[in-house]
């Protein structure tokens, strides 16, 4: 494990994990299903045949995460009267929702619906424009999910060929 970058595996539909020896590139498929559950993330060293030990990473999320660096803004329209408005970088995209970072603490909660638009730095400068509902927060980082994702749509057709 001389300093070689740990692996991110994904779960499969059928709670399987396909690991894959970066020394020898042999592939092995594993039952991972008692790990589903857990809330923490999980860091496995893996023993190759060939005797190589290395690290791998549980990823239990649906869809891939690709890392971002994307300026966009929010707004968050109150049932009780206090909006806001303001500018977020998106710090991470996959066709489930995003991860940004907000400028100061938002005053919506878990569980609300706002409002997000951005430019994917795609080759046709895509402008994402979409309702999210806020899973987690801390801090100014909100986690949302996507209210809708329409594969019919030209921006959700957008953000499947981004990530």
């Amino acid at each position: 494990m001389e300093n070689e970058p740990v692996q991110k595996i994904f779960l499969s539909d059928k709670n399987t994990a396909l690991f894959e020896c970066p020394k020898c590139h042999v592939s092995k498929e594993a039952d991972v299903s008692k790990y589903k559950k857990l809330e923490v993330s999980i860091k496995l060293k893996i023993k190759c045949k060939c005797g190589h030990v290395y690290e791998i990473l549980l990823e239990r999320r649906k869809y891939f995460r690709k890392d971002t660096m994307l300026p966009g803004k929010f707004v968050y329209n109150s049932l009780f009267g206090e909006d806001q408005a303001g500018i977020l970088t998106i710090l991470d995209i996959s066709k489930g929702g995003l991860k940004f970072k907000m400028l100061t603490e938002p005053i919506f909660q878990k569980g609300e619906i706002i409002e997000v638009e951005f430019i994917l730095d795609n080759l046709d400068k895509t402008i994402i424009k979409k309702q999210v509902f806020v899973r987690n927060i801390k801090d100014n980082f909100v986690n949302v999910e996507y209210c809708a994702f329409d594969l019919k749509t030209p921006e959700d057709k957008a953000i499947n060929q981004y990530v």
